[in-house]
């Protein structure tokens, strides 16, 4: 072991084992004014360059179980990055506890830390959050989190390192100043907000004139026409339209809170 260690100090041999975050720090910064093109990586390379679990999560879309990241516990206040290409991701100030078993934020780091793709593995479609960097993928985000946002980032504790404000302070300012100027600290987004809205909406509004072509209007030849289309009525239809005013509620309140701000 020791001339093995010996051998790799004088660069002979080439370590085999995952590279730590200061080794991505020094390839990164091999080539001063360079970025380097993570996207053009081989699946080879990646394999590589990643562990067992990193590389199912971060290049083949898997989930790690619920409730095993360390990740879970963090606190101390500090930057969470790509466990693939070391991009700046999440903030532990950004950081709550969802109940979901996996480390989840409300705002990443800056608007362009992230890209957002549409999820259709369970059918109903859900939205993938990837490293802008890298196209790793990190979990998914839901529009069930805290205010300013709303939004949960429900991130794989395997895509991440985490790196405390005491051991890289000038990360840490970094990643505050991109916070300061981030849209996506102060506001829901959009893409997620319009969407439930428009369902929520659809829901109520279905429900009530179902109610109006079951009661009143049951005579009337457009309520016949129109009942198929509609909710099914009775309990599953007040539980659908209870749901969609919930959605509806919560979205209007995101958008007038996130008015609020900007005033």
């Amino acid at each position: 072991m020791l001339a093995v260690t010996l051998l790799a100090a004088q660069g002979l041999v080439v370590p085999t084992t995952t590279p730590s975050r200061a080794r991505a720090r020094a390839r990164m910064s091999a080539e001063p004014g360079t970025v380097p093109d993570y996207r053009a990586l081989t699946d080879a390379e990646w394999r590589e360059r990643l562990g067992e679990k990193e590389y199912q999560v971060l290049r083949k879309e898997g989930t790690e179980p619920a409730w095993t990241s360390p990740l879970n516990d963090v606190k101390e206040s500090g930057v969470f990055t790509c466990a693939a290409c070391d991009s700046p991701l999440f903030r532990t100030s950004e950081k709550f506890e969802s109940g979901s078993g996996w480390p989840s934020f409300w705002a990443p780091t800056a608007d362009e830390a992230l890209e957002l793709k549409t999820d259709y593995k369970l059918l109903l479609p859900r939205t993938e959050v990837l490293c802008a960097a890298c196209g790793g993928h990190l979990g998914h985000r839901f529009s069930d989190g805290p205010m300013p946002t709303g939004q949960r980032y429900c991130m794989n504790g395997v895509a991440l390192r985490f790196s405390s404000e005491t051991d890289d302070p000038e990360e840490a300012k970094r990643a505050a100043a991109s916070f300061a100027t981030s849209a996506l600290a102060r506001r829901p987004p959009l893409a997620a907000v319009l969407p439930e809205l428009v369902l929520g909406s659809l829901l109520v509004l279905g429900e009530l004139i179902g109610l109006l072509a079951r009661g009143p209007a049951a005579g009337a030849g457009w309520a016949a026409a129109a009942l198929p289309w509609l909710p099914p009525g009775g309990l599953a239809g007040a539980v659908l339209g209870a749901f969609g005013t919930t959605v509806v509620t919560r979205n209007v309140g995101l958008l007038l809170a996130s008015q609020e701000d900007d005033e």
